[in-house]
């Protein structure tokens, strides 16, 4: 089990809170593994900002709202705002990845391109992502800016910062030019369905410490309980129940972390009515029981 492992922050309506690199740069670039999130997997969320997910070595599934999408080495997926995503494990290997993310609003300097190149393509609702593999003509193009940003990001040399901005100009020109001809996934998205699966997810993180039921998780996205199941299922490949439990092993793992309490308090504090089956479902999950789970994080 890794020392260290990542679990998403989110605000209240799930969208992810983006720690920028540099305040007033509504800009994060980073280079992870896979296996630094708990079980391999980042939580569902979304978040105003785009984002661009380059993989650098390995393999990973990475889901967009109802989309299931193999990335291999050297794939790109740039993701427009405001859609449901995560990543995880393809047969449980590791994934070296690069995550660019930035706010519409870094393009927002000069009114006129921002409303004639920026505006039409993140305001257009059929796109929701963009898959570039390494075999399309215009890959190599769209890696070398890539890799651009990342070297600029890791030496920090003297205004690094205008450098990169200028290279997500240059990369979104490229990517306005391919835009015209390349697919973007599969038509329009679903609206309705995307704000009850929202909703119900929200739900689940402002009430996760409660006794929920099915009912109440469905009545929180104003659908049928079918319903709910299949839209749990479409977006995040689990159902509900699966949902609720995980996000509350992974409350658990913070609390183990960052808190003094007794296993029993924690397994309370997460929704759990009893201290074995919390137990039972950490080890199914992580491997270890919590106990051992603290001990390791404290070392």
């Amino acid at each position: 089990m890794q020392d260290k492992k990542i679990i998403s922050r989110v605000l209240e309506d799930n969208s992810e809170v983006i720690d920028y690199d540099s305040s007033g740069i509504p800009l994060y670039i980073k280079t992870e593994c896979l296996s630094y999130y708990l079980d391999m997997r980042s939580t569902a969320h979304w978040h105003d900002d785009l984002e661009i997910m380059y993989i650098i070595h390995g393999e990973l599934i990475y889901h967009v709202n109802k989309q299931n999408l193999h990335l291999s080495t050297n794939d790109c997926v740039i993701v427009n705002s405001r859609q449901i995503h995560f990543s995880s494990s393809y047969r449980h290997r590791e994934c070296t990845f690069t995550c660019i993310v930035f706010h519409p609003q870094l393009f927002s300097g000069n009114a006129q391109l921002y409303e004639s190149l920026f505006l039409p393509i993140i305001k257009n609702p059929s796109f929701e992502y963009v898959h570039v593999k390494a075999s399309h003509p215009l890959h190599d193009k769209l890696s070398k800016l890539v890799f651009g940003i990342m070297t600029n990001k890791a030496e920090k040399n003297i205004g690094y910062e205008v450098k990169i901005i200028g290279a997500l100009y240059t990369f979104w020109g490229t990517f306005a030019e391919l835009s015209g001809y390349l697919t973007m996934s599969c038509g329009a998205a679903r609206d309705a369905d995307m704000a009850a699966q929202k909703d119900m997810v929200s739900f689940i993180h402002q009430c996760y410490m409660q006794d929920l039921t099915l009912n109440d998780i469905a009545s929180a996205g104003h659908v049928g309980r079918n319903k709910c199941c299949l839209l749990f299922k479409e977006y995040l490949h689990q159902s509900p129940i699966e949902f609720l439990i995980q996000y509350r092993l992974e409350k658990g793992c913070l609390l183990l972390k960052k808190t003094d309490s007794s296993i029993t308090e924690i397994s309370e504090k997460c929704g759990f009515n009893n201290v074995s089956y919390f137990c039972q479902k950490f080890k199914s999950r992580y491997g270890c029981s919590p106990r051992i789970y603290r001990k390791t994080a404290e070392n």
